[in-house]
């Protein structure tokens, strides 16, 4: 929402303690006390990614949910918040999108079905944002114009790492640019 104070009150009021201040929090304090309303030039004096990975963080937390009001909303048996679930690869294309958008200002509501459609449209009336909310002015270098995520991806290397009755501990890589979630 643009609101570049609040940005830096999150961002120091993580580490209040002095002595568990990184660098980067060190220097935007600093700066804050020299100029204490320019929240602006306080983020920028983080390094130039990492303020974008904030933004990213964001919009996978947007993404997530948009996953999960799609599960939810097909009632896809098997799938519960707490479980995971799983599909012959040939059926989940039928049953759930393979790709959604990750938000950004380019998000263009005309590519994506009616369910994604919905799923994004209550989270923008949820966060009370819109696309245009990623366009940011004051620091250009960090608008962000969204992408598109997989939902499903092939794992490579799956290794079952221990498993008991009660326990189930596997291993496995995803392709560069995937995480996972549950």
């Amino acid at each position: 929402k643009k609101d570049f104070k609040r940005a830096t009150e999150l961002l120091l009021a993580y580490a209040s303690d002095e002595s568990k201040q990184t660098y980067n929090e060190r220097k935007v304090k600093a700066y804050l006390t020299e100029n204490p309303t320019d929240h602006i030039g306080a983020l920028r004096q983080l390094p130039g990614q990492t303020c974008k990975f904030f933004l990213h963080a964001y919009q996978s937390k947007l993404w997530n949910e948009t996953v999960s009001f799609l599960l939810k909303k097909k009632k896809i048996e098997g799938y519960t918040e707490d479980k995971i679930f799983a599909y012959i690869p040939q059926q989940i294309p039928v049953l759930f999108p393979t790709k959604i958008p990750a938000i950004g200002f380019f998000y263009d509501e005309d590519d994506w079905d009616k369910n994604v459609q919905d799923a994004i449209e209550a989270l923008f009336l949820k966060e009370n944002i819109t696309e245009r909310d990623f366009v940011i002015k004051q620091m250009s270098e960090v608008t962000e114009p969204g992408a598109v995520r997989q939902t499903i991806v092939q794992i490579e290397d799956l290794k079952v790492l221990e498993q008991t009755k009660d326990k189930l501990t596997i291993s496995f890589t995803l392709p560069r640019g995937c995480y996972a979630t549950m």
